[in-house]
């Protein structure tokens, strides 16, 4: 097993988008978004594939937390805190003052864990896309 700083090939992305239930999206879009990541973090067992994944989007001042994906066949393992907690030690690295998340209600306790805390900051989604 290893958990690297890396960049997933947009068919391991989008291999893993797919196990965990995400919608389809452009292949084009994905290898421009992949290659713009601040951090980008991958872990795999052997060949097997792309196991979980996480970015952060951003600048050296502030990042945001997105595509923290775990395949369904290693959840409850450990992997997704491993691969969050590595992203945030990345982006300490980099110099980011914090790093931001959106995530489902449900996660809550899960993200306050690794020391995420809700704000006073409103977040707020203008969606150009379908």
């Amino acid at each position: 097993m290893t958990t690297e700083l890396d960049i997933p090939s947009v068919d391991e992305y989008l291999s893993l988008r797919r196990a965990v239930g995400w919608r389809e999206l452009d292949r084009e879009a994905c290898a421009t978004a992949l290659g713009m990541s601040m951090v980008s973090v991958t872990h795999r067992v052997g060949t097997s594939g792309l196991l979980a994944h996480g970015r952060v989007v951003g600048d050296t001042l502030y990042g945001f937390l997105v595509d923290v994906m775990v395949h369904p066949s290693a959840h409850r393992g450990g992997l997704g805190k491993l691969v969050v907690r590595t992203a945030i030690e990345s982006g300490q690295r980099l110099g980011m003052r914090s790093i931001q998340l959106v995530a489902h209600p449900s996660l809550e306790g899960y993200y306050a864990s690794m020391g995420f805390r809700t704000g006073d900051n409103l977040i707020m989604k203008l969606s150009l896309a379908e």
